[in-house]
Formats: structure tokens, C-alpha cells, sequence
């Protein structure tokens, strides 16, 4: 099993979009200048507020929205902070329109470069590039990159080796953009077929639900299972993609079975265990092929 990272650059705009070994997109990370507060930068903000029954603080970190903190990620020695405290966190997740950044005090810094750091908030430290990002999701799946030319080649080295780096204009074989610019345009409608199926999601303030339609004409139970097995696939891909988190409900194509429900149930736990970092919990589907899945967010992955 291979995947594959399209890697695109510009002045202005860098993205890098992972593909699995079904040539199916997982991932799409992006670097802009304009969005420093992503995953993984490391940031100087000041105390808003300390909600102790919440046992969190928030911060100002120079977003729209202050940024949520547990306080239990702080060392003890700082456990008792206070309004206006500069505090140095990782951010974990990214804002969104209805929340602020979930921040984590566990960041180490040199004591002695105190006086070098900028008045707060200020990012003092950008998230990993987006390739680097891309090839993390990969984890222990091994990765080729593919770029348009030469002029990307001494930038991706920093990170891939060189039998791990194509040119896409030496292997008119290759439709990595054609597949990212259609599979965008997937997402970005309410449904797409799949073989034998079709893929409904529809996303609100309270929850995610994904409804999965039969149109194939063998009806056999066998068939059904297996059209449900493909649908679970592209669940855990619509998360980890999407970021899909809190709530997400999924309505599969209701199987008579116990046997099939929980062996449906086993098979959805274990590609969210290979391929989602994220905490996931799923429930048992119902009899009419209702199941919940609870999955912690991550951080958006597209703007």
C-alpha cells in the first residue's frame, strides 16, 4: 500500500493533497500567510478569563475568537494563573465560525530567550508546512510525491528522498489534478455516487449526518453488506477530510442481521483506528441501520 501527495505552490498560496491507495482524497492541507493559527503553531497569548468551573482558561491569541485552554495541560508551577498572565500554548485545533482554537499549555521554550519574545498575542512559532502535514497524515504508510516541475524539486527533498519524488509532466499516466478538482467538486455538492450507492451528506450547527441510498439491483443480503462496508469507507474518509466532529449520524442501508450489523460496527471501528488519529467512538447500529459515531475534532483541514 502506497499513497500519494499532489504537491502545488504559488507566491501566494501552497497546498498538498493526500490520496490513499484507491486514489480516493484523505487530506488537503493548506499554508497561507493569511491563516498562521492552524494545528501546530506555537503561540505567545494573554489570559482573558480563567473559568474555574470549567477548569480552563481563555486566551487572546490574535484570533477573531479567544482561544479555550484546559488547564490541566499547564505545568503545575503555572497552574495558577491569572487575567492578563502571557502564557505560551499550542494551538491544537483551529477556529471555526462557532468555536475558538483549543489550545495546549504543554510548550517548551528556553527561559534564557524570555526577553526576546514579541508582546503578546504573536505567533512564535508557524505549524509544520503543509507537505510535512500531509505526509504525517500518511503515518506509517509509505508516500510518493508528485510536483509539476523542477522548481519544487530542492523544496520537497527537505522532506521526501529522491526515488519518492515524481514530475507529473513525465507520467502523462498520472491524473492527480483532474482527481482533486473532481473529488472537490464531490464535496462541495450534497451527494456522489459510489459502486452500487449513493453518498448524502448534510452538515448543521448540531450535528453531521451521512445518509447512505441502495441503487443497485441485487437486493441479496450479501450485497447490501457489502455496499455498506464501501459506505463505511467513505464515512471515515468524509471525517478525517471534512473534520467532521461532535456528532455525526449515519444511515446505512438497513440489514435484517445482528451479525452483519456488529460485524458492520467491528469493521467501521477498525479503519477509524488506521487511518484517524482523532478519538472516535461508535455505537451500535439500530435495527433500521442507524449508527452514532462521536469523533473529536482535529482542526479543519480546508478553509
Amino acid at each position: 500500500m502506497i499513497y500519494d501527495i499532489l504537491y502545488e505552490s504559488c507566491p501566494w498560496h501552497t497546498r498538498a493533497a493526500l490520496f490513499d491507495e484507491r486514489g480516493q482524497l484523505v487530506s488537503l492541507r493548506y499554508d497561507e500567510e493569511s491563516r498562521p493559527l492552524i494545528e501546530g503553531a506555537t503561540v505567545l497569548g494573554r489570559v482573558r478569563r480563567v473559568a474555574k468551573g470549567l477548569k480552563a482558561a481563555f486566551l487572546d491569541i490574535g484570533d477573531t475568537q479567544d482561544g479555550f485552554l484546559h488547564l490541566k495541560t499547564l505545568p503545575d508551577e503555572n497552574s495558577s494563573i491569572t487575567e492578563g498572565h502571557p502564557l505560551m500554548v499550542r494551538v491544537t485545533r483551529g477556529s471555526d465560525s462557532q468555536k475558538g482554537a483549543r489550545l495546549d499549555g504543554r510548550v517548551y521554550f528556553k527561559e534564557d530567550c524570555e526577553d526576546e519574545l514579541p508582546k503578546p498575542p504573536a505567533v512564535v512559532k508557524r505549524a509544520p508546512r503543509a507537505l510535512r502535514r500531509a505526509i504525517m497524515d500518511a503515518g506509517d504508510t509509505p508516500v510518493r510525491c508528485w510536483v509539476f516541475d523542477d522548481r519544487l524539486v530542492d523544496e520537497v527533498s527537505e522532506f521526501v528522498r529522491p526515488d519518492q519524488l515524481f514530475r507529473l509532466d513525465e507520467h502523462e499516466d498520472v491524473d492527480l489534478v483532474d482527481a482533486l478538482d473532481s473529488q472537490l467538486d464531490d464535496i462541495e455538492s450534497p451527494s456522489f455516487d459510489i459502486p452500487d450507492g449513493r453518498v448524502t451528506v448534510e452538515l448543521t450547527k448540531a450535528l453531521a449526518a451521512i445518509d447512505i441510498d441502495h441503487l443497485g439491483q441485487n437486493n441479496s443480503p450479501n450485497a447490501v453488506f457489502e455496499l455498506n462496508c464501501r459506505a463505511a469507507e467513505e464515512v471515515v474518509r468524509l471525517c478525517r477530510l471534512l473534520d467532521l466532529g461532535g456528532n455525526v449520524i449515519v444511515d446505512f442501508v438497513s440489514m435484517s442481521s445482528k451479525k452483519e450489523r456488529v460485524k458492520l460496527q467491528k469493521y467501521i471501528e477498525e479503519l477509524f483506528s488506521r487511518f484517524d488519529m482523532a478519538k472516535v467512538q461508535v455505537f451500535h447500529m439500530s435495527r433500521f441501520g442507524v449508527m452514532e459515531i462521536n469523533r473529536e475534532r482535529g482542526g479543519a483541514m480546508m478553509p
